[in-house]
């Protein structure tokens, strides 16, 4: 079976908290790939250990078609 691995490289922002679960926009890699804009919610268990939920991920020229189109709303 394959380890799942990831890496928070840049924290940009909290989007909100619930109870132990974080939405966060950060850098991340996940399994070694290049790094990409996240946007997930993020559990931390009391044991200190951090579990990525579900999330979108996004490049650079998706992010900036994103941030476009809220300019718009």
């Amino acid at each position: 079976m394959n380890k799942f691995s990831h890496e928070i490289t840049r924290r940009i922002a909290v989007l909100s908290t619930s109870g132990s679960v974080q939405k966060e926009l950060n850098i991340v890699s996940f399994n070694g790939g290049e790094p990409k804009y996240d946007i997930r919610s993020w559990m931390r268990k009391a044991s200190g250990e951090v579990k990525p939920l579900r999330g979108v991920t996004l490049t650079e020229s998706e992010l900036e078609a994103l941030k476009e189109a809220l300019g718009r709303l």
